[in-house]
């Protein structure tokens, strides 16, 4: 990984002009409702005169973080939508930054139904029973998951 977050440094963040915008829609706590976004979007009637501000935890909880995700990837690239990074989100920061242990993840993986860890171990056809096979998750993770790593590594924080 390239850019970490670190207890040391101070809170990464991004200042932003929405002067330009017809409405100014914030919405948090996500929680991987993929369906519940779309839901959300369109009933707004969203459009690229609006700037969406997502206030943290996309992820985790709910049973789609990957292919919510990619949703939210693909939607920044319109330049109308801001992130921040929740505490659901930084679930990569911890665990490669070295401030939880593959034990720590372990435990996490068996005490939920669904995660996005879950959702990339399903994809690539990874068990995650011992540690052994979480350290090797954690390595195909980083190799195969790259651009989703660096874009919630490099989330705003404020």
């Amino acid at each position: 990984m390239d850019t970490f977050h670190t207890p040391n440094n101070y809170a990464p963040v991004i200042k932003t002009d929405f002067s330009s915008y017809q409405r100014v829609i914030a919405i948090s706590d996500i929680h991987a409702d993929y369906a519940g976004f779309q839901g959300v979007l369109k009933q707004l009637n969203f459009t690229t005169n609006d700037a969406l501000v997502i206030v943290g935890d996309i992820l985790e909880k709910g049973k789609h973080s990957l292919e919510l995700l990619h949703e939210v990837m693909e939607l920044i690239k319109q330049g109308n939508i801001y992130i921040v990074a929740g505490n659901n989100d930084i679930i990569f920061e911890e665990w490669y930054g070295n401030l939880v242990t593959n034990e720590d993840v372990h435990w996490y993986l068996h005490s939920r139904e669904d995660s996005i860890l879950i959702d990339m171990a399903r994809e690539l056809q990874m068990p995650f029973e011992t540690l052994d096979e979480i350290e090797a998750l954690k390595t195909a993770i980083e190799k195969h998951y790259k651009e989703e790593l660096a874009f919630l590594c490099n989330l705003p924080y404020i």
